[in-house]
């Protein structure tokens, strides 16, 4: 039972960040704030002219995440990856809309997917190519 347990600690255990990849995220944290805060008051704008659904968050946070663009919280706390500095507009702006629609659904019911669609109808496409953007090599 003992070395069960110690073999899942190792195995789980994470590599510690390159030293390249921490002067990336150094280097681009600030600029990704920037373009995640612009883009969250524009959505919920949107969100609440267009069809008075109120999304509102607590916290946001820029990570140097290696396989996640980005959570939501049962806290309402939004988490970001700092390489959304990377992607194009449409890419960053379903990256925004889905985690801000998960403040209302959180989970990837029918009912969120509807919400998702109402700010980005074309969100199939979008969610496709960010799965298949590799980001350990960017």
């Amino acid at each position: 039972m003992f070395f069960t347990i110690v073999r899942r600690y190792y195995r789980r255990r994470r590599r510690p960040n390159s030293q390249a990849s921490k002067k990336e995220y150094d280097k681009y944290k600030n600029e990704a704030r920037i373009i995640v805060y612009d883009k969250l008051e524009a959505w919920r704008n949107y969100y609440f002219d267009n069809f008075k659904i109120e999304l509102n968050y607590n916290r946001v946070s820029i990570k140097n995440s290696k396989t996640r663009w980005g959570s939501c919280s049962s806290k309402k706390n939004l988490n970001f990856s700092y390489k959304i500095f990377f992607l194009n507009e449409e890419e960053r702006d379903y990256l925004i809309i889905h985690e801000l629609c998960h403040l209302r659904q959180m989970n990837h019911s029918q009912d969120f997917w509807k919400l998702v669609s109402l700010g980005c109808p074309n969100f199939l496409d979008l969610r496709y190519r960010l799965r298949r953007w590799k980001m350990g090599e960017n």
